[in-house]
This record gives structure tokens, sequence and C-alpha cells, in this order.
């Protein structure tokens, strides 16, 4: 979104290398107000998302990790671009963490052999990574005084 935001603003350089450019006040100033817009648009987007969307989100992602399948691997689930994501922005949130809340759901046996869990434990694994996350960051928005919502910003990308 930022780089849609930043080429926006620096529309009229042409033949230019937009990473490399640098800009003068008024591109500044039309970048910052264009941000402040995404952002409030952003935050109406965040306060109609529904419980149901959430779900509806993890349950397709599901769908795509497996492949229509009806299983997930703990290999395969580390694949997941949404959990690396998570794993990289919530210090907290560790892959040893991550570990011990797979250990501690139900498994059943995939067509291979491997440990794996089924679409209704997904959705429990996202509940519990959810919480491990939303504690580190109660914690950060404590120091920071600001407030986060990662989970919710992953469902509307």
């Amino acid at each position: 979104v930022l780089s849609l935001i930043w080429n926006e603003a620096v529309e009229s350089v042409q033949n230019k290398d937009i990473k490399d450019f640098s800009i003068d006040l008024d591109t500044f100033l039309r970048l910052s107000y264009r941000l402040d817009d995404m952002m409030d648009e952003f935050q109406d987007a965040l306060k109609s998302l529904t419980d149901q969307d959430v779900e509806e989100f993890y349950r397709s992602e599901f769908k795509t990790l497996t492949g229509g399948g009806e299983l997930l691997t703990y290999d395969s689930l580390l694949k997941w671009p949404f959990l690396q994501d998570t794993l990289e922005s919530s210090p907290a949130f560790t892959q040893e963490v991550l570990f011990e809340l797979w250990a501690a759901l139900p498994k059943k046996l995939s067509d291979q052999g491997e440990s794996a869990i089924d679409e209704t434990t997904f959705l429990q694994l996202n509940d519990s990574i959810d919480e491990a996350t939303m504690g580190s960051e109660d914690e950060d928005d404590e120091e920071a005084g600001e407030d986060n919502d990662d989970v919710a910003t992953n469902v509307l990308q």
C-alpha cells in the first residue's frame, strides 16, 4: 500500500527510479495527507470487520495451504506467509511458542503418516495465535501508548 501511495505522491516525476528519488516539501505534504486518508479508510474498514469475516479468511487460508485437502501439517503451516509475517512482527510470538501451541492441538495422521490438523483445529490454533500476539501487543501498546490489531489488518489485505 505504501508503494502505491508513494507512486501517487510523486506521479509528476517521470523517468526516475522512484525508490531512489527524494521528495520536496510539497510532495511530502501530499504524501502525508494521502497516508492520513488511507489510515482513516483502513480504520473504518477494521471497524466493520466481523468475526464471520475473520473466520472466512482463515477457512480460505486453510484451503489454500492444504490445496483443498482436509489436513494441514506443521511444515505446511510454517510456509504460510501470514504466519511468517506474524512471527516477524511480534517479538514475543516465536517459533517456539508456535510449536508449543501446535503440540497442544489434537492431531490426525495425514496420508503420508505425518501429524496434521483439520480445519476446525486450524481455527482454534489461530485463536491461540491471536491471543498470544495480542498479549505481546498489549504490552507494547502500554509502552508506546497506541492500539494495534495485526490479525484484522491481515484479514483486510
